[in-house]
């Protein structure tokens, strides 16, 4: 796994809407990566997706960092081996770019977020 990695998947427990979830970090000390998720709901403006930006955009989104959630390779392996998430195309490195930088920016990020995302983006 690494960043730009995509999958589609529930938000949570609570709210099993499938959404657009994208890796945005290296792995930590821990083994962990961060992945924000991406939404139709202008929650957070900091960054906005349009349609065919990616192949799972198909109306105005934009990326919900609040959200964001830290997990391990095998956890993420896991799920797509339960079919909870399922791949999809990877973001281009533009997009990925754009949403990792973001992140620093966003009121939403929290700080780890934000210092993980800017080691992880490639110039």
């Amino acid at each position: 796994m690494k960043p730009g990695d995509a999958f589609y998947g529930p938000l949570n427990i609570e709210n099993t809407t499938p959404h657009l979830w994208v890796i945005v970090t290296l792995a930590n000390d821990e083994g962990k990566f961060a992945k924000v998720n991406v939404t139709t709901k202008d929650w957070d403006e900091t960054c906005k997706i349009h349609p065919g930006e990616h192949e799972r955009i198909t109306e105005e989104s934009f990326v919900y960092y609040r959200f964001h959630e830290w997990c391990s390779e095998e956890q993420m392996k896991k799920l797509v081996e339960q079919g909870i998430y399922k791949p999809v195309s990877a973001f281009s490195p533009a997009l990925l770019k754009r949403v990792q930088e973001g992140a620093s920016i966003s009121p939403g990020a929290s700080g780890k977020l934000k210092e993980a995302t800017k080691r992880a983006i490639v110039s």
